[in-house]
């Protein structure tokens, strides 16, 4: 799967979330990676680990091929357990 993340590694300072193409750690890269590619999590599950690396909405559509509004959806609604 193709990102629109960009890692600069000439000068990273740690994350820097500013918009979809942006500057990011190698180390959250990989966490990005495991979640997107994990098998035993659902989208939801998915979208709600991205979220909690602090990827914004439009990259965490953009991640995983999916629309903004489910990603929207997913964070706005509560857990129903």
């Amino acid at each position: 799967m193709i990102y629109t993340f960009h890692i600069d590694h000439s000068n990273l300072k740690g994350t820097e979330m500013l918009n979809p193409k942006l500057t990011i750690s190698t180390k959250i890269q990989n966490e990005i990676d495991k979640v997107v590619n994990s098998e035993d999590l659902n989208k939801s599950q998915k979208i709600r680990s991205l979220n909690s690396l602090k990827l914004s909405r439009v990259q965490i559509s953009t991640s995983l091929g999916i629309r903004y509004q489910f990603v929207r959806n997913v964070l706005t609604r509560e857990l129903k357990r």
